[in-house]
């Protein structure tokens, strides 16, 4: 067990290092519920399910959190200016391998009254200062319609009925005729986006189509605009998803509806749900990164397993 003891060692120095990092910059450290009515605003994740029994209210529907997001806007919506947590989120149905499980650490932060390019410097030397083998690489910045012309071959443009013939006739195998510009877009992403990005090392990936804006903030209009969202990362892999959040009580509410009506589990009337959506949020920017691929980026390592995942239930075997 000698590994395993090391590993957690150097896993409690690397979370030391973030908490040094956020504290240093003012930020409080917060612990919000992971059993929640509400895991999550995401129109296409799935959440664990579970249920509360109690001996005199009955039984109660609740869920492993997929982020902390509800909760960390709820409190910008109620005084709050930069807060951080690190801890577990869950999400059903996630792909099992090198990068991927259904449980893990996530670390997640706003601050209201950020402007995008502050947020992004905030972003980049977060990862530069937690990964000291690649501080000194530089960034490279790419609007998601550079790189799709690019590497892909084809012009993005928002919610095109052409783009998955447009994109099959650039090359891409992936995408069919009959996907939506949702599906063609991100099969053409994988395929031959994301591979290109790995070569150049760490990269900002920015302006996203709007369609894809989640709780982002728009910009401009349906035919130039784009969401004010980035990603981060470090050879392909993708370390932290960021927003420039939408603040407006009306935007909020018209998105988060739109993804009530997608699916069930979100109850609409939900008191915090129902509170932000009605109060809205101060300007704000927010974050999330996987704390596993961070720290196995910063330990130079090709996958986010650890010696735990051999007391897990759904461990990879390594000989399958």
């Amino acid at each position: 067990m000698q590994n395993l003891k090391q590993e957690l060692q150097n896993l409690a120095a690397f979370r030391k290092k973030l908490r040094d990092f956020f504290d240093s910059k003012n930020f409080m450290e917060i612990q919000t519920p992971v059993l929640v009515k509400t895991p999550g605003v995401e129109k296409h994740l799935k959440y664990f399910a579970t249920q509360w029994n109690h001996p005199v209210r009955g039984e109660h529907k609740l869920y492993l959190r997929s982020s902390p997001e509800v909760m960390h806007k709820f409190l910008l919506a109620n005084g709050m200016d930069a807060i951080y947590e690190i801890g577990p989120c869950m999400r059903q149905g996630e792909e099992l391998g090198p990068w991927h499980s259904p449980e893990f650490t996530m670390l997640e932060f706003y601050k209201t009254g950020w402007e995008y390019e502050s947020f992004m410097q905030h972003c980049t030397t977060l990862v530069d200062t937690c990964i000291d083998a690649k501080k000194d690489q530089p960034w490279h910045r790419i609007t998601m319609a550079e790189a799709f012309e690019q590497f892909a071959g084809v012009e993005l443009i928002d919610e095109d009925t052409d783009f998955a013939a447009k994109s099959m006739a650039a090359g891409t195998v992936s995408v069919k005729k009959e996907d939506s510009f949702e599906d063609a877009f991100f099969k053409t992403l994988i395929e031959k986006v994301e591979p290109k990005i790995a070569e150049l090392g760490k990269v900002v990936l920015e302006k996203y189509p709007r369609s894809q804006s989640a709780l982002s903030k728009r910009v401009g209009d349906k035919k130039t605009g784009y969401a004010a969202r980035f990603e981060l990362f470090l050879n392909g892999i993708e370390l932290g998803n960021c927003f420039l959040e939408e603040n407006e009580a009306e935007q909020i509410k018209s998105r988060v509806h739109e993804v009530f009506t997608y699916r069930s589990e979100v109850p609409a009337k939900e008191p915090i749900i129902k509170h932000i959506c009605e109060n809205g949020i101060p300007p704000a920017c927010g974050a999330a990164f996987g704390v596993e691929r961070l720290f196995a980026a910063a330990q130079e390592k090709q996958n986010i397993r650890s010696s735990l995942d051999l007391f897990l239930p759904y461990a990879i075997n390594p000989n399958h």
